[in-house]
């Protein structure tokens, strides 16, 4: 797969120029991806356009630890860490750890950080989603569930 396909399918679903879009989304879903998450990243921004604003999630919290014996006697079904401000990697996977990290993406400050890129990335900044949330931004999930969109926690 590469970006012109990719960008073909976000169109053919609905992505048009000067949209305001939260993305969540999972590499392993597309297959083989020439250029991998950067192809992926490429596609949506050229999609939107440079009127248009992608809002990842940029959380800063580490994927699911393993449980403990002592944890599950305790009820505890889920554990993770906070990661610090510097890290590489996060549970957001390789695309949202790969956007925040490119030129131009700005990125908010906290635990809970959104990271932003266009023409409203500085609202991620100083609002995290709530410009996307306020302001008709849509919800673009690529090989996850509806459970993954951050803004249903908002």
């Amino acid at each position: 797969m590469d970006k012109s396909f990719i960008v073909n399918a976000l169109r053919k679903n609905g992505v048009q120029e000067g949209m305001c879009l939260e993305v969540h989304s999972s590499l392993k879903s597309f297959g083989y991806v020439e250029g991998g998450a950067e192809t992926v990243i490429s596609a949506i921004k050229e999609s939107v356009g440079s009127e248009g604003t992608i809002f990842m999630p940029a959380l800063r919290l580490s994927p699911a630890l393993t449980l403990t014996d002592e944890d599950k006697k305790l009820g505890i079904t889920c554990k993770i860490k906070i990661l610090p401000d510097d890290r590489k990697k996060s549970a957001m996977g390789i695309i949202a750890n790969t956007f925040r990290l490119q030129n131009g993406t700005l990125t908010g400050s906290g635990i809970m950080q959104i990271s932003g890129w266009g023409k409203h990335a500085q609202e991620a900044v100083t609002g995290g989603l709530n410009f996307a949330i306020h302001n008709g931004g849509k919800a673009l999930l690529l090989g996850v569930d509806i459970y993954k969109l951050t803004a249903m926690h908002y």
